[in-house]
């Protein structure tokens, strides 16, 4: 290549371009023009410099050498198995790879793999936005961040020079609260699983009595657990076969838990290899724990969300009801980040109200479920 085209320095506007011709006649000399372009577009810009490039060959009348030849840069549907060969590399979390895979297949592959790396302009960042304007902002943001990482890669792996194309995120406003569960609410949710079923009620325990997430949930070990002395440790997750760190690449080491908790651990049957498994005494998947989810939410009569992470919202959230530091609640959470643990504290009484509120808040919930329990038999 020997024109180049790049925005002029200092331009704030995004419509001027300085083009940059470079040539290499056949005496071995060189000669180089950069002029700025009155063209408003870069395609623009790119032609003006070409036929530029035709007039100085013409007008130095000397044949030109003939020029190197342009690296190969391979079309985006080519590369994507190196991406992802570079992600495992660097060990990224197999939910990681996978959400990718499936960004990259409905989204970027149907629309931009056969283009080139080095060919993926700005408006092809805007059409992706509009094909995905009915999606939520975080969605189209994920493509995004898919595409622009792809592309940093190339150019780390020295596949293309620069990256193409400047990824603007869509604004999205910080969400001041999180869904979760009221202590009433959640107590009767986890009396109907304890109605159902033993493991489905220390499932849910695990996700609103100690705040594990899903996968963590899923690959809980008896090895990680003593009810002697009411522990567990949180030292891995799974996700769909592959057993990996927790988020963050930090162990949870000696979280305490709830009498109930420990009751219900002491229920199952089995006391070896997973804590939590299916009928058929397999390891648990994340279609099997929707389901449990649902049965409990629908035997409660509340509405089925088959989500787990409000339960891991509710746990949170009631610490910091309690008046709990956000430290402790960053520890038993997981939290990499202070910042998100922080986002329940606008719950927290003041830390001075600690002193036995667990038990009280619990007394409360209690009885406000068996006033609720009593008033349906009354009306029935």
């Amino acid at each position: 290549m020997t024109v180049f085209v790049r925005p002029w320095r200092g331009d704030t506007t995004g419509k001027k371009w300085e083009v940059d011709i470079k040539l290499r006649w056949a005496d071995g000399t060189q000669a180089r023009e950069r002029k700025r372009s009155r063209c408003t577009s870069r395609s623009a810009a790119e032609r003006w410099g070409e036929q530029r490039e035709q007039v100085l060959i013409r007008e130095h009348d000397v044949p030109v050498k003939e020029a190197t030849p342009v690296k190969d840069v391979p079309v985006i549907a080519t590369f994507w198995s190196r991406y992802i060969d570079h992600c495992e590399a660097e060990h990224q979390k197999a939910s990681t790879l996978e959400h990718k895979q499936v960004l990259y297949k409905a989204h970027l592959a149907p629309f931009l793999g056969t283009r080139r790396l080095d060919e993926v302009r700005n408006a092809d960042v805007a059409a992706i936005k509009s094909r995905l304007k009915e999606q939520t902002k975080k969605a189209t943001n994920n493509v995004l961040a898919v595409l622009s990482t792809m592309l940093k890669v190339a150019v780390e792996l020295e596949i293309i020079e620069v990256v193409p194309v400047t990824v603007k995120y869509l604004p999205i406003a910080k969400r001041s609260e999180k869904p979760f569960y009221e202590m009433p609410v959640y107590e009767k949710l986890v009396d109907a699983a304890a109605a159902t079923d033993v493991r489905i009620e220390v499932l849910l325990l695990l996700f609103g009595d100690a705040g594990l997430r899903r996968g963590e949930a899923i690959g809980l070990d008896w090895a990680t657990v003593s009810l002697e002395r009411r522990q567990l440790d949180v030292v891995q997750r799974q996700w769909k076969g592959d057993v990996d760190v927790p988020k963050g690449g930090v162990p949870r080491l000696g979280l305490s838990m709830t009498t109930r908790l420990c009751q219900a651990l002491a229920r199952l049957p089995q006391r070896t290899g997973r804590v939590l498994v299916d009928d058929e005494g397999k390891q648990l998947t994340a279609y099997r724990v929707r389901k449990w989810i649902e049965a409990a939410e629908a035997k409660a009569g509340l509405p089925v969300t088959k989500r787990s992470h409000i339960l891991r919202h509710s746990f949170c959230s009631h610490l910091a009801a309690l008046g709990v530091p956000s430290l402790e609640i960053q520890h038993a959470a997981g939290h990499s980040d202070l910042a998100t643990t922080e986002g329940y504290m606008h719950l927290s009484p003041g830390r001075s109200k600690t002193s036995d509120a667990l038990d009280k808040a619990r007394a409360n919930a209690l009885a406000a479920v068996e006033a609720g329990r009593r008033l349906g038999e009354a009306q029935n």
